[in-house]
């Protein structure tokens, strides 16, 4: 599919991609006659998320949905100037919304699994921005919107016991795939990880290996290079393995662990332990 806001015809077929991040449904009314010939399309256009939407269906969403649509957080930041946490760049670069995301799944997987050291979710999960403020502006219907690029089943969180070189090599092996079609091929976004993603490649191409390479991915805890010796524990969720054609990658998942739990349930988690008043780190991960 394709993430574009707009109707194209390919040999007079007219084509409806998917729009971006759920902002537009195309209702669409094949006319067919009597000898089975198409005689027309006929397209109307929906935007759910409006708030002058009128007619029964606005009604009935008010109405079923009355208290999940109901602003009752507030997320604050570091930065007057970011009003919004949104979608600019994320899937080829740093995004304050992966960012938070990212932190809010890890923090609630180390109250349970404290020797988790680092969290990676696919950037094509996230796809709705979520509003900044000191004053309620987040609703539960937002919450669950943030992570519909994901399915259940795909979110399943995944724990791998690895060295730091093999996390080197993830990172590389993603930064590469991410090159070859940045706006198909997402970049991971973390959180406990820093990733110089430019240095990184440039080396790589000049011939460094990952004990050189380990250098541009840094343990934000110390700001340090990631130790190519030591043992860590990163937690991904099991779309990572599935997506991947690398065998090397696909051969983890076989030494991984399910922790029984969902991204989608733990960021909703993240919200709810809170007590109405969350803060978004505005930090750059990737450079």
């Amino acid at each position: 599919h394709e993430h574009k806001d707009k109707l194209r015809k390919s040999n007079k077929t007219p084509i409806i991609p998917l729009s971006m991040n759920f902002k537009k449904i195309v209702n669409a009314k094949l006319l067919i006659n009597d000898d089975g010939k198409l005689q027309d399309i006929k397209l109307k256009e929906i935007y759910p998320d409006r708030t002058n939407n009128t007619g029964i269906l606005a009604d009935l969403h008010k109405q079923m949905f009355k208290n999940d649509i109901k602003e009752i957080y507030s997320i604050q930041n570091d930065d007057d100037r970011i009003k919004t946490l949104g979608l600019e760049n994320i899937r080829e670069g740093n995004n304050y919304l992966a960012n938070f995301v990212t932190d809010a799944v890890l923090h609630e997987l180390q109250k349970k699994y404290k020797d988790i050291d680092f969290f990676a979710l696919n950037s094509s999960a996230i796809r709705h921005p979520l509003k900044l403020g000191s004053q309620p502006c987040v609703s539960t219907f937002d919450i669950m919107n943030v992570l519909v690029g994901i399915k259940e089943d795909d979110g399943k969180i995944m724990t791998s016991s690895l060295t730091g070189e093999d996390i080197v090599y993830m990172v590389l092996d993603n930064v590469l795939f991410n090159r070859e079609m940045p706006n198909k091929n997402p970049l991971i976004q973390y959180s406990g990880l820093a990733i110089n993603k430019t240095k990184m490649i440039n080396a790589y191409e000049q011939g460094a290996v990952l004990n050189e390479l380990a250098e541009f991915v840094k343990d934000t805890r110390t700001n340090k290079p990631i130790d190519i010796s030591k043992m860590y524990k990163i937690a991904n969720v099991q779309k990572y393995f599935h997506k991947s054609q690398n065998p090397q990658i696909r051969e983890i998942k076989n030494i991984s662990e399910y922790t029984g739990d969902t991204v989608q349930e733990l960021f909703k988690q993240y919200f709810e332990n809170s007590n109405g008043y969350l803060f978004a780190k505005c930090d750059v991960r990737i450079t």
